[in-house]
């Protein structure tokens, strides 16, 4: 990721993989959540290049609060009769969260959890009449149960110290689908009508934080200590490894002065970050070692400064990390100004560097889940660059509606930009009669797919550039409440290197295969970056009114231009005068129904009973469009949930 996202100030990345763990987010006991726009690396570090988003939980503040919610939906029927696998089944989800906060004089404490289980919209049934599993449903289901706490306690021995410990525990029992068997059944998985099962994966997951904090009202300081264990486990069943660590420390100190009409906030810290991968059938070839670590050391420094109708920042940041025998050490700088131009508008502009380190599985990874394999690419580096941006805001007020408009400009440059890239990256089948000669037939050419596959790759220059324009507010026009969320990006990612030679192999003749961003690429008109939406909308508008309440909401996203070319090419698709296909699954025909990119309504309405209970009805993907999450990947059908949602 190069959006870092916290929870409470500390990353909640996977150690290995460096990608965010959505479901361990205490959805159910979040106070606020912070963005920050823009080349983060100054205070956040590795994975903050584009920016932050930091989840605050909260805390309790008064009497004991209870609440509790439940939800029940059902997935339609999709328009294509195809994709109808299931046909007069029903597949539901369904779940159920609670939080309970209370504070007893100086001790805050606060316990929620979650429990999820989804039928899944995806899957489909054996038609193999050979294979043992005939007539056998396949269905791509998922299940998880999380339980957090947290705890506060505020010294009476010594006024400002205040310390406690957090935790959170996760088990996941999902089964995932990569790319569908064909566009004709689109939810079904690739090997399912084959006899294949989707694959599975049991994940337990915890963390664990302690945090210290003193402040000193004499002299405006404070001190703070924080640290994150987390666990991620691949085989909590089994008796070989597959886990990785992470264990996160931070210490800082922050002094405030006063000058004047000046106010001065120094912040300055101190990072350490340990992480172990132990994944033997995963990641374990390659390195020095098949138990893989990464030690990361950083200081950092960052000086807010308040004067006037001027507010400025300027900071700095130095990193070391030592990666198996690798060792880098980087600095990064960041500043930015805001300027108050008038009593409700705002200028703001800010410029910064970043940097983001290969992840142990972009680095290591290899598997072969058959047709889908990965590759290995220990000779990754890191990524670098810098971001710019130059904005806008003004604030609105209609009566007692209050908002703001914002307008934004930004440019984020990338070195080395690291993609997830399928191409030919492995030997053109293999020989499975040992007489040195292959492929000789079909079997030996598909044994490992012909070679093809995924590998993360240094694809060179990069530079995305755009435009965001956002609204938002809330109050009361009349007597109706209303809150509005909307905003337009308009973005223009292209490679600066499309025809620098970024990686070069032997095809199974011995001759030289060079491999450049526009010949990976399946569209090269104006060097898009691929998997890229260039317009996307969202619009949401909620209104109240006396016990009732609705809601209507919107996303579009133009379609993604740009893939890899073998995705458009005769190895997936039945192209006339092209060779017959490897694997016949249709993405050139999915992509043409919908090139017009993907338009998507919800709507809810709600209505509460009393003022502890409030009782919804949701309908996401009302005109039950048909849509993309990526190529060969199609999002779910229109849905009708009920929801209650209560507190005590």
């Amino acid at each position: 990721s190069r959006v870092l996202v916290m929870v409470d100030d500390m990353p909640l990345l996977s150690g290995d993989r460096g990608t965010v763990e959505w479901n361990m987010i205490p959805m159910e006991n979040i106070s606020q959540i912070e963005v920050i726009k823009g080349a983060s690396s100054v205070l956040f570090g590795s994975s903050a290049m584009n920016g932050v988003i930091n989840v605050r939980t909260a805390y309790p503040k008064g009497e004991p609060e209870a609440k509790v919610s439940l939800f029940s939906g059902v997935y339609d029927k999709p328009q294509r009769e195809g994709l109808h696998w299931w046909g007069d089944n029903t597949r539901r989800f369904h779940g159920m969260s609670f939080s309970y906060a209370e504070k007893k004089e100086n001790t805050g404490l606060v316990v929620g959890g979650n429990i999820y289980s989804n039928d899944g919209y995806k899957g489909g049934f054996v038609t193999d009449s050979t294979h043992e599993r005939y007539g056998e449903e396949l269905p791509v289901r998922e299940k998880w149960g999380r339980f957090n706490f947290s705890t506060d306690h505020n010294s009476k021995k010594i006024p400002g110290l205040s310390y406690g410990i957090n935790g959170n525990f996760m088990f996941l029992d999902q089964f995932q689908s990569l790319i569908f068997a064909h566009d004709s059944i689109g939810y079904t998985p690739i090997g399912v009508p084959e006899g294949d099962k989707p694959i599975r994966f049991n994940q337990m997951m915890f963390n664990l934080d302690p945090h210290i904090k003193y402040i000193n009202t004499n002299n405006n300081t404070q001190h703070s200590y924080k640290a994150r264990f987390f666990r991620d486990d691949y085989e909590p069943y089994k008796d070989e490894n597959g886990f990785s660590n992470v264990f996160f420390q931070e210490y800082q100190f922050q002094q405030t002065f006063e000058i004047d009409d000046a106010k001065i906030v120094s912040t300055n810290g101190l990072v350490s970050n340990y992480i172990k991968g132990d994944y033997d059938d995963i990641y374990g070839e390659g390195g020095s070692s098949k138990i893989k670590r990464l030690f990361n050391y950083s200081g950092y420094s960052q000086l807010d400064i308040k004067y006037r109708k001027w507010n400025m920042s300027l900071g700095a940041r130095l990193e070391h990390l030592i990666f198996d025998q690798e060792n880098y050490v980087i600095p990064v700088f960041r500043s930015g100004v805001n300027y108050q131009l008038l009593e409700g508008t705002f200028l703001r502009g800010s410029i910064g560097q970043g940097y983001r380190y290969p992840t142990i599985m972009e680095m290591f990874v290899k598997t072969d889940y058959h047709p889908v394999y990965v590759y290995a690419n220990p000779d990754l580096v890191a990524e670098s660059g810098w971001s710019g941006e130059l904005g806008v805001k003004q604030l609105l007020q209609i009566g007692e509606w209050k908002g703001m408009l914002d307008f934004a400009g930004f440019v984020m440059h990338y070195d080395d930009m690291i993609e997830f890239t399928f191409g030919q990256w492995g030997p053109v089948g293999e020989d499975l009669n040992g007489n040195g000669l292959f492929p000789e037939n079909q079997d030996e050419l598909l044994s490992n797919f012909a070679g093809f596959g995924f590998k993360c790759v240094n694809i060179g220059e990069t530079r995305i550039t755009g435009f965001e324009i956002s609204a938002m507010g809330e109050g009361k026009v009349g007597n109706v409440d209303v809150a509005l969320l909307a905003s337009f990006t308009k973005v223009n990612p292209i490679s600066l290197t499309p025809d620098s030679t970024y990686y070069e192999y032997a095809d199974m003749y011995g001759e030289p295969i060079v491999v450049t961003y526009n010949n990976a690429s399946y569209y090269t008109d104006g060097d898009i970056l691929k998997y890229r939406h260039e317009n996307i909308l969202k619009f949401d508008i909620n209104l109240e009114y006396a016990n009732i309440m609705t809601g209507f909401s919107t996303r579009y996203n133009s379609m993604m231009k740009n893939m890899d070319a073998v995705f458009g090419s005769w190895v997936f698709n039945e192209i006339e005068g092209e060779l017959d296909p490897l694997q016949p699954i249709g993405i050139l025909d999915s992509r043409e129904r919908m090139k017009n990119g993907d338009l998507i309504f919800d709507y809810r309405l709600g209505y509460h009973v009393n003022e502890n209970v409030t009782v919804s009805f949701i309908v996401d993907n009302i005109l039950n469009q048909e849509y993309q999450n990526r190529p060969a990947d199609l999002g779910a059908p229109r849905t009708f949930t009920l929801k209650l949602s209560a507190k005590i």
